[in-house]
């Protein structure tokens, strides 16, 4: 397992900066990286187009691994132009994967290697409330980014002692811990009655051109068992990956409205119930981070390990007990 060594930690907005600039230009790696062994499968995860830079620094990729696959986590195709460069990174892979499904086409074009839609996944048995299912204790859960109107009526109900909403107050932090921060994320989704989502970077027009894709917020939500209101990405993604019922309650861009759907929703237990429950059965049957492996390993050819068999039992068998659970339980 290779990563890039973390930026430095400065003790002000000064420091960091010249950290961050020193950190561009050093090499990526704490180490030299050579493979020297033979390897089935080299699988690179790069979550922007910036960091296909580091794949250069690792020496006798192609030559010790019999299959190479990326995915890339985001490139938006207003930014294909600006990205051929890193994007040459890629022409000696077997196979390339896209988590925007706009982009495909274009990545496959500035290659000239097969690319493939592979949509986000979700740890599905750490988000899953079942069994334990705790108490829903928050009414409203709003991370990232936000519609000023919905926040604003939400936070007015809030002030009012009506709701507990959770919002960030903070933008562009560090994570101290990536895998406490998950944690903490999937306890709070599982403790929230309705989760906020829009389509991926809603706000930032000017990187997607209009273009709706869906983020990752959908498939946290869903996991969580939380009922997820907001706006549904308008994509066929979406309509695939997302295919049942209330997965989305569309509620508008105005807050008021927003406010009034809950207290409808409210009135509704048993709509509540069959949200829930569906969102979960079908996190666990399709959205798991297993199922993306495998279709990563069956594009290229190679068997499914045994402890991912046994992952995708696993989802199955808590799948069929979710199925089994009663209202009072989610």
């Amino acid at each position: 397992m290779l990563a890039p060594v973390a930026r430095p930690r400065g003790k002000n907005r000064i420091t960091r900066s010249i950290g961050a600039i020193l950190w561009e230009r050093a090499r990526p790696f704490d180490r030299e990286i050579r493979v020297a062994k033979e390897y089935d499968l080299f699988f690179a995860f790069c979550l922007n187009p910036h960091d296909l830079r580091h794949l250069k620094h690792i020496k006798g990729l192609h030559d010790r691994c019999r299959r190479s696959v990326c995915v890339i986590g985001e490139i938006w195709p207003s930014r294909m132009a600006e990205c051929s460069g890193v994007l040459k990174a890629l022409r000696d892979f077997d196979q390339i994967f896209s988590t925007l499904h706009s982009s495909v086409d274009l990545i496959a074009e500035s290659t000239g290697r097969p690319c493939h839609f592979l949509p986000l996944g979700i740890d599905a048995l750490r988000f899953c409330p079942f069994p334990d299912n705790p108490e829903r204790s928050i009414d409203v859960y709003n991370m990232g980014r936000r519609a000023p109107d919905e926040h604003r009526a939400l936070l007015a109900c809030a002030e009012r002692g009506t709701m507990f909403y959770v919002y960030d107050t903070v933008a562009n932090f560090d994570v101290r811990d990536t895998r406490e921060h998950r944690v903490l994320l999937a306890n709070l989704v599982k403790r929230s009655r309705y989760f906020i989502t829009h389509p991926a970077n809603f706000k930032s027009l000017a990187e997607t051109n209009g273009i709706q894709e869906m983020g990752a917020r959908l498939f946290e939500g869903a996991a969580g068992g939380a009922v997820m209101i907001g706006e549904p990405p308008r994509c066929t993604a979406y309509d695939s990956c997302f295919d049942w019922p209330d997965v989305v309650i569309p509620t508008g861009s105005d807050g008021e409205q927003m406010v009034a759907s809950i207290a409808e929703l409210d009135t509704q237990p048993q709509r509540i119930f069959q949200i829930r429950q569906n969102n979960i059965i079908h996190s666990l049957r399709r959205h798991d981070w297993a199922y993306r492996w495998r279709q990563t390993l069956d594009c290229v050819g190679v068997p499914p390990p045994t402890r991912l068999v046994e992952r995708e039992k696993r989802l199955d068998h808590v799948a069929k007990a979710v199925e089994c659970g009663s209202p009072h339980l989610l």
